[in-house]
């Protein structure tokens, strides 16, 4: 209201932190003039998805419980592009938004060892978690270590022959159709 309507929004990788998807996209839409258009890119579902639901039932986290309620949207319990692609199309369908593009991206992850995965996946995991920004000094090491064994986890599934858990993301454009 404060600024009007727009004609384009665009938002890259700042929309899978909300558990309420479905209010973003409808806020979206008031941002919108009429014809006006949207490109979205953001997450769908991944490890660090995985690793919040992980770390979300431990006990020695639960004082964190409501920023994990907070943060993970339900297309992180999601599994296959067509579910996701599902979700996705009825959340812009009840925005009163009209799909252009709407397509669910995965790429498998791809480590060579799981000294490289722990290297570079638990630090990534460790900087986008949603606990990084609100641990305690003194609880960082127990993070680190909950971190550490997820990543170890993974590393022994998908050799064990489970299908590694792909990067999924949301590429939508949609506009809002006249009145």
């Amino acid at each position: 209201k404060r600024y009007g309507q727009f004609d384009r929004v665009y938002s890259f990788h700042c929309l899978h932190r909300t558990n309420d998807q479905g209010t973003v996209l409808k806020n979206i839409a008031a941002l919108l003039k009429p014809d006006g258009g949207c490109l979205l890119l953001f997450g769908a579902s991944s490890s660090c998805m995985c690793l919040d639901k992980k770390l979300a039932t431990m006990d020695h986290w639960k004082k964190y419980r409501k920023v994990f309620e907070n943060t993970i949207p339900p297309s992180g319990d999601l599994v296959g592009r067509d579910a996701l692609l599902s979700y996705m199309l009825n959340l812009l369908k009840n925005a009163g938004l009209v799909p252009t593009t709407c397509e669910v991206l995965q790429q498998p992850p791809t480590f060579s060892s799981l000294e490289e995965r722990t290297r570079e996946r638990g630090w990534f995991l460790m900087a986008m978690n949603c606990l990084s920004a609100v641990v305690t000094e003194e609880e960082k090491p127990l993070l680190l270590k909950d971190v550490t064994e997820f990543t170890t986890r993974l590393w022994a599934d998908e050799n064990a022959g489970s299908s590694p858990l792909p990067v999924s993301l949301f590429l939508v454009r949609a506009h809002k159709p006249r009145p």
